[in-house]
């Protein structure tokens, strides 16, 4: 084992002991999180609107990149994850090994809550200060 992956173990376990709850993994929360934000984004108008899409196709993209990096074919996996999870399938996650979607609670695919809550915040605040820029 490597410094880094060390690194990260610890990382991950000072996460769990701040903060004890889990989520599903392999993209699962972003996916959820950006079909709900795009829902929410018809319903606003003008600036509010574009703010959200704007996150939303944000989030699109780290599932997308995690398939693209399993060399699991990226579109199909819009496709079929946007039609699961219309269905009401929510803990989606990509398989890196096997390439597909499963289901990541029957998989034991887990990431800590307080990993992807800081991760969100950061990517919001940098997000609204671009925006602002514009």
């Amino acid at each position: 084992m490597d410094r880094r992956s060390l690194h990260d173990a610890l990382c991950v376990i000072q996460c769990l002991v701040t903060k004890k709850f889990l989520i599903g993994g392999g993209g699962a929360l972003k996916s959820n999180l950006s079909r709900r934000l795009g829902a929410w984004a018809k319903v606003l108008h003008g600036m509010e609107s574009y703010c959200v899409r704007s996150f939303m196709e944000a989030l699109e993209v780290i599932p997308y990149t995690l398939a693209e990096n399993a060399e699991f074919e990226p579109n199909s996996y819009r496709g079929e994850s946007r039609t699961d999870m219309q269905c009401g399938e929510i803990n989606l996650g990509i398989n890196v090994r096997k390439g597909g979607l499963q289901i990541s609670w029957r998989k034991m695919w887990f990431s800590p809550l307080l990993v992807s809550t800081q991760a969100l915040s950061h990517w919001q605040q940098s997000r609204v200060r671009m925006i602002l820029e514009d």
